[in-house]
């Protein structure tokens, strides 16, 4: 019996790390890809990229408990009462609303480093890494 909850908290945790890792993984690509989408000037890069960091970590880490909660909700056995589904359910609503609010704080802050021009190129480049990535993702389906 030891032996079956070690292994189930082991199978927990690796999960959780190679979610984490993949996340770290996809957000390195993430801003690989937008740095070379966006003609950053030296000084606009030097003044940009840290601020850019920054929020892309917070949003990280909204996106991983997101990830959490909404793994609680794909899974089909989760033995979870109406109860505590709309309560998760209500949680990734929060988590959603806390990414937006994020983004809003964010982009005055951003637009004190670059022009909205640019400001633009570097949404549109993440947008489109996005649809790469899922483009990927399902190609290998």
């Amino acid at each position: 019996m030891k032996k079956a909850v070690v292994i189930l908290l082991l199978c927990c945790f690796s999960t959780r790390l190679f979610a984490q890792d993949f996340f770290q993984k996809i957000q390195t690509m993430k801003l690989d890809y937008v740095a070379q989408q966006v003609a950053f000037t030296p000084i606009e890069y030097k003044k940009f990229w840290p601020l850019y960091k920054q929020y892309q970590q917070e949003l990280t880490k909204i996106k991983m408990q997101k990830y959490k909660y909404n793994e609680q909700l794909r899974s089909p056995n989760n033995g979870l009462s109406d109860e505590e589904l709309s309560q998760i359910m209500d949680r990734v609503i929060q988590l959603e609303q806390k990414e937006l609010e994020l983004r809003q704080r964010y982009k005055p802050e951003l637009l004190r480093t670059i022009n909205m021009q640019k400001l633009a190129e570097v949404y549109n480049a993440e947008k489109d890494f996005k649809q790469k990535v899922l483009r990927n993702y399902q190609d290998r389906k």
